[in-house]
């Protein structure tokens, strides 16, 4: 076991704050991915509207795009642990709110709409310092290998999560649910406390015309460099025009497959399941050709996968499929992340851990597309459209930029915050 832990692809976990660290994580993101089922199989109970499960999915998602990087600034500046603490503690609270008021029979789309909101600010201004805190736990040859274990948490959490939902709504209904998503999130901090984190906190000024620069200095960063630049459009497509499939998976489990919520939380850990072998892929073998590799075909077999998903009648392949698109979206997803994370130093890795998370709060437009089209189409069309349009957009992005085609650059671009866009900076072109 210690010679695995010293070598072989579980290495991070040789660290006891990363073992932790990652614990929690996977009872965080397992707790909020329970909530993303619940509150799509609520909007759909509530309204019986392809287009009410898209807008909830909005309200918890458009947050991101406005406080991580905010959140983002803050984890370049204060504890990373602590903000997660805090995050993950206020989520528990508005969890239990959740099952009162179900409970209680007060619950109505409004409210809804509106504690989705107030938990997609607390998870976008967390997630940069999540992203981020992973490099202050590992030494820098185990970064590749820690981001794409941290990644698991993630894909541990589709697995596991939307299976436990889809069982307790099923038998025990919504409030027992809700409660028990909670009970999840306190046992994650409970487990996140002990952590010892390396974070060098900056002595910086604390005003918010510091905390601008800061922003400014982070985005200019991205756009200097071509190959931090694409690598963060090829995630931006992925996640808003092919991730949206996700918010419409209680109508296909309901309307489509005839499977309920049962089948919905099968279908989730279908996606959940693909997803823990992509990570685990990237976490065995992450040499520069193969991460090229993955960062070029991933996203066009995950739009493949989208629309055999939208078109099928059948529940083991619509499984499948899910299965299929889990896989490929995660390798989009770690091979990415993983890639920045070796590229940039430490001081501004909450920043672009932010910019990222921003493309979470930009695919809301991909949600209200697919849902607008789902009233007017059905949903299986709207959904093979949006797979379409990921793979066009997709190749797009990968003649566009060179850099994503070439080896893979190992040594950390330099920190200078001159604003360049596809400028002859030292990043254009390397890879």
């Amino acid at each position: 076991m210690a010679a695995i832990l010293a070598r072989g692809p579980l290495r991070a976990f040789g660290s006891r704050d990363y073992s932790l660290y990652w614990t929690a994580s996977v009872l965080s993101i397992m707790s909020h991915l329970m909530f993303f089922l619940f509150r799509g199989w609520l909007a759909l109970e509530l309204t019986d509207s392809a287009f009410m499960v898209t807008a909830v999915a909005t309200a918890g998602e458009i947050p991101s795009f406005i406080f991580s990087m905010p959140g983002g600034v803050l984890a370049d500046r204060i504890s990373r642990k602590a903000m997660l603490v805090a995050a993950e503690s206020f989520t528990v609270v508005v969890l239990l709110v959740f099952a009162l008021m179900i409970a209680a029979d007060q619950m109505n789309i409004w409210y809804l709409l509106g504690l989705t909101t107030l938990l997609g600010i607390v998870f976008a201004l967390a997630i940069p310092a999540r992203a981020a805190i992973v490099p202050n736990l590992v030494p820098r040859e185990d970064i590749i290998n820690g981001v794409a274990l941290s990644s698991i948490m993630f894909s541990g959490g589709m697995l596991i999560g939307p299976a436990i939902a889809g069982g307790l709504l099923d038998v025990f209904g919504a409030p027992v649910a809700f409660s028990v998503a909670a009970a999840i999130s306190v046992v994650s901090v409970l487990v996140l406390i002990p952590v010892h984190t390396g974070q060098t906190i900056r002595t910086v000024e604390r005003s918010i015309r510091s905390a601008w620069v800061d922003t400014v200095e982070g985005i200019a960063y991205m756009f200097r460099h071509q190959v931090i630049f694409g690598l963060m459009a090829i995630a931006f497509v992925a996640i808003v025009l092919g991730s949206p499939y996700q918010a419409v998976l209680p109508v296909f489990a309901r309307d489509i497959l005839d499977s309920g919520a049962l089948g919905l939380g099968i279908l989730g850990a279908a996606g959940g399941a693909g997803s823990i072998i992509a990570s685990l892929s990237v976490a065995a073998f992450h040499g520069p050709a193969l991460m090229r590799n993955f960062i070029i075909t991933s996203p066009i077999a995950f739009a493949f996968f989208v629309i055999a998903f939208a078109m099928s009648t059948s529940f083991s392949f619509s499984a499948a499929m899910a299965f299929g698109a889990g896989f490929s979206f995660q390798l989009v997803l770690v091979a990415s992340t993983a890639r920045v994370q070796i590229l940039i130093a430490d001081e501004l890795r909450g920043r672009i851990a932010a910019a990222r998370s921003m493309s979470w709060g930009a695919a809301p437009l991909g949600f209200l597309l697919l849902g607008a089209m789902a009233e007017q189409l059905g949903t299986p069309i709207a959904t093979a459209i949006m797979g379409a349009a990921t793979l066009a957009f997709s190749l797009l992005v990968i003649l566009t930029f060179t850099a994503l085609r070439r080896s893979h650059q190992i040594h950390t671009l330099d920190t200078s915050p001159t604003p360049h866009p596809f400028g002859d900076g030292p990043g254009r072109g390397a890879c």
